[in-house]
């Protein structure tokens, strides 16, 4: 495949308003693997210049990008982004398994010891 990363830009000029385009579309128009251009799509899907489709093959139904109408882009989110990953609720608990495992070590090592 092509050693080319296409820039966000790059990636917009391809879309025409009112298409759906599926990820390997896209990835084929730059000689790219759908899976090395998606995390660059999902992240034009986060910034508010596109956003997710279906596209429709007979009875198949798969997930696809389209470029926002006029009503749907917001002007303030475009490039923005006040969002940071969903961390765990519950601060002072302990990760699954660990005590269980360090219990383990322990009765093991004690099992071991030679007087």
């Amino acid at each position: 495949m092509s050693a080319h990363r296409p820039n966000h830009d790059e990636i917009l000029a391809t879309f025409q308003p009112g298409k759906v385009y599926e990820a390997t579309a896209v990835a084929a128009k730059f000689k790219q693997r759908a899976t090395e251009l998606k995390p660059t799509l999902e992240e034009l899907v986060a910034n508010g210049r596109l956003k997710r489709g279906i596209r429709r093959h007979g009875s198949r139904i798969s997930p696809g990008y389209t470029l926002p109408t006029g009503a749907e882009a917001d002007p303030r989110a475009i490039g923005t982004t006040i969002a940071g990953p969903q961390y765990a609720r519950n601060w002072k608990s302990t990760l699954t398994g660990y005590d269980r495992e360090m219990r383990t070590r322990a009765e093991l090592c004690m099992a071991a010891r030679t007087r």
